[in-house]
């Protein structure tokens, strides 16, 4: 299940969460059609795609280039629009798209801030690089993670936190927004370290 599906399986109130939660990288985006090219707010990213908030107006299906801050450069078509949102469909290739896995897990692991440790961490392995979680308590449960992206992240495990509990990946935390089939979705918040963690809880890590 992808983090967008299991959002839009929630209730009106998980999504209404979502939406204050949002996290805010700086882009720029370039319509190569006609040569205009234009800032934008990268709201959420994954390895298939982004959702921006942008002025510029593209039609469904126009070619778009996106850089964006410690992620780099992205081409691909527009797949949505609405006002001021804009979805857009990355044409990566697997080793690409294996590359901005890891640029995510390294992003999540250093508090949702941008870092050269970002570029210096990636390997191309393809595997995602996020493999345990925390909980507030300090126990540790492995993982697998089925989807992520900087905005949430879908992970299979035999152990699940109670919805509403904040758990962490790396300096990363958030509430568990909703138990799956096989596992669980974790919301990601804008800087939410371990401020609410007790003292026994363990970080971490991506390795």
């Amino acid at each position: 299940m992808t983090i967008a599906r299991a959002f839009a399986k929630g209730s009106h109130t998980e999504k209404r969460k979502a939406a204050r939660t949002r996290l805010i990288l700086k882009g720029r985006i370039l319509f190569p059609d006609r040569g205009q090219e234009d800032s934008c707010e990268v709201l959420d990213i994954s390895p298939a795609g982004a959702g921006l908030k942008c002025a510029a107006f593209a039609p469904t299906g126009a070619r778009i280039v996106l850089y964006v801050d410690g992620f780099g450069r992205f081409a691909g078509t527009v797949s949505r629009r609405d006002r001021m949102r804009m979805g857009v469909a990355f044409d990566s290739s697997p080793a690409r798209r294996a590359r901005t896995t890891e640029q995510i897990s390294a992003f999540i692991a250093n508090g949702m801030k941008v870092g050269e440790g970002m570029r210096k961490t990636v390997r191309l392995s393809g595997e995602h690089e996020v493999h345990e979680i925390v909980t507030a308590h300090g126990a540790r449960l492995s993982c697998e993670v089925i989807d992520i992206a900087i905005g949430g992240v879908a992970v299979r495990s035999q152990n699940r936190p109670p919805v509403g509990e904040t758990v962490y990946f790396g300096e990363s935390g958030g509430p568990v927004l909703r138990h799956t089939e096989d596992g669980f979705v974790v919301q990601f918040l804008a800087a939410a370290g371990r401020a609410g963690a007790t003292s026994g809880a363990a970080h971490s890590t991506v390795r």
